[in-house]
């Protein structure tokens, strides 16, 4: 992923968190302030002659030098490119490339509602380890004003 396909890597994130199922964000972030918290060289897109369908990024689960290896995922897909198999195929690279880098575990957080990412992570060889029943507060869209809960998804390295 680079500072040029950005503009459509945002585009594709609003488009999820306009569903109230991507984060607890209402809108994407800069670039700058993306590739602050993520790991750049664990950062892809999925493209299709020149279009762009999907992203997957990767990041420090915590900051701690003996959890290195322990990532979190963020993934989204165009919905015009939903079930072409985009999502499981960013995932498995990504997961290689996290092989590589020196990760153990990524980790996915997924809003108990969004069966869609639960499904694609169980296909891509995650398990759900658990669920955190007030995991955060919603401020935005169709689940504002409560709680959500999470489940967590793991995929050992």
């Amino acid at each position: 992923m680079t500072r040029d396909d950005y503009p459509d890597v945002a585009r594709i994130h609003q488009a999820g968190l306009n569903t109230g199922n991507g984060a607890y964000e209402a809108s994407p972030v800069t670039w700058e302030e993306f590739v602050d918290k993520k790991i750049p060289e664990l950062c892809f897109v999925a493209e299709d002659e020149g279009t762009i369908l999907g992203w997957v990024a990767l990041m420090p689960f915590y900051h701690r030098p003996s959890l290195t290896g322990f990532l979190e995922d963020s993934i989204y897909i165009d919905p015009a490119a939903s079930g072409r198999g985009v999502g499981t195929a960013l995932l498995e690279h990504s997961a290689a490339k996290a092989k590589e880098w020196g990760a153990w575990t990524i980790t996915g957080w997924i809003f108990e509602d969004n069966s869609a990412s639960q499904a694609l992570h169980a296909k891509a060889g995650f398990r759900k380890v658990g669920t955190l029943q007030r995991h955060g507060w919603m401020d935005y869209g169709p689940w504002s004003d409560r709680y959500r809960q999470c489940a967590i998804y793991e995929k050992l390295l």
